[in-house]
């Protein structure tokens, strides 16, 4: 299945040079060729692509066997409910999720559920609730834990945040900013180590290989009432539909399943924001431009577009000076050289050969709104 899914990556490669051709031409039979032929590649595309989905029911087993195991190693009475395990996701996603699932089931049961006394002394039932669904919301697949524990102590978080010097003494943080902090570096609010938890390098790389497979990670959470994890994933690693723009004189690939709204603005509208705050339909939108990110020295012509992209449920604007078109694109890893940096991720061939770029948006905003 692999190959069959390289093979069809690579004809739709060659599809996109045959149309380019084509476009160049202009001979009306290359034409209806090239469009016959696209209709057959994004067929083939759709049939390689269901065939690498498998249901997430495929790895409950594991889930449920490690729920039984460390409720008992905790004496804790657990209920474990599964909901919409048959949603299908990328076999190498599963695969890449197996680990970081188990470690928020880990978490759950150790930090998360009560013992039996606490439980009943504040009026719950005496078994805790685990709760693993999964769902199709739009383009992605949402997967969350959500179990009926004590919640995340915010208090407790934000004083070892300065403890560990994560945070000044005086910031000013909303609960739910804090509640995040759950996921730098080193961060961890065990009292002792376990072979269960608390050893650290727990959420924080558990973020890491979700973003990885280019997935985001966020965390709700109330004191006694509980915490939920919820997960976003791509339906596929393989092959995307792209927006290519133009910065400067190089293009790069978006995700158009990021992309909310396109709009066309001065440039000089957005220089007298000193804020970086755009009025656009009535809203304000904080945008960044990307010259000084990608080191592109060029200017910004007159008119630009201001691209909205979704990000923890609300719109951020990213400046480009221009935007080709759609098309699908296939992912190219990048090389040993580049494994460091975070704002590609990763690379497609285009129909003339060349290799373009293709953006980490989200990790762009999230490095840039620090």
């Amino acid at each position: 299945i692999d190959q069959y899914v390289n093979l069809v990556s690579e004809l739709v490669t060659v599809q996109a040079s045959i149309k380019l051709f084509s476009e160049k031409t202009k001979d009306p039979v290359l034409l209806q060729i090239s469009e016959n032929m696209e209709n057959i590649t994004g067929e083939m595309r759709d049939n390689a692509l269901s065939m690498s989905l498998i249901p997430l029911e495929n790895v409950v087993v594991r889930f449920k066997r490690l729920v039984r195991d460390l409720s008992s190693g905790f004496n804790k009475k657990i209920n474990f409910i599964t909901e919409g395990t048959d949603t299908e996701l990328d076999k190498t996603l599963i695969q890449a999720l197996t680990d970081p699932l188990m470690h928020i089931l880990r978490n759950s049961i150790d930090h998360g559920i009560e013992n039996e006394e606490i439980r009943l002394s504040k009026g719950k039932p005496a078994h805790g609730t685990i709760i693993l669904r999964a769902f199709h919301s739009g383009s992605d697949v949402q997967i969350e834990i959500e179990d009926d524990g004590a919640g995340l102590n915010t208090n407790k978080i934000k004083q070892k945040a300065i403890e560990k010097k994560l945070i000044a003494p005086d910031t000013k943080l909303s609960e739910q900013e804090i509640v995040e902090l759950i996921f730098a570096p080193g961060f961890s609010t065990a009292e002792k180590v376990t072979d269960i938890s608390g050893r650290g390098v727990g959420m924080d790389v558990l973020k890491r290989k979700i973003a990885e497979v280019r997935g985001d990670v966020s965390v709700i959470s109330k004191k006694d009432v509980g915490t939920k994890i919820i997960i976003k994933l791509p339906l596929t690693l393989s092959i995307i539909e792209g927006l290519m723009v133009i910065l400067g004189k190089t293009n790069y690939i978006i995700p158009l399943l990021l992309i909310s709204k396109i709009r066309d603005i001065k440039f000089a509208d957005l220089q007298n924001n000193s804020n970086n705050l755009a009025i656009i339909d009535k809203k304000q939108i904080p945008f960044f431009t990307l010259r000084e990110v990608l080191e592109n020295k060029n200017h910004y012509p007159e008119e630009v577009k201001f691209i909205s992209i979704k990000y923890k449920d609300k719109e951020v604007g990213l400046i480009f000076d221009d935007i080709i078109g759609e098309l699908q694109v296939v992912l190219k890893p990048l090389g040993s050289i580049y494994k460091k940096q975070d704002i590609i991720s990763g690379t497609t061939i285009l129909g003339d050969g060349r290799v373009c770029l293709v953006l980490d948006v989200k990790k762009i905003i999230e490095n840039l709104s620090k």
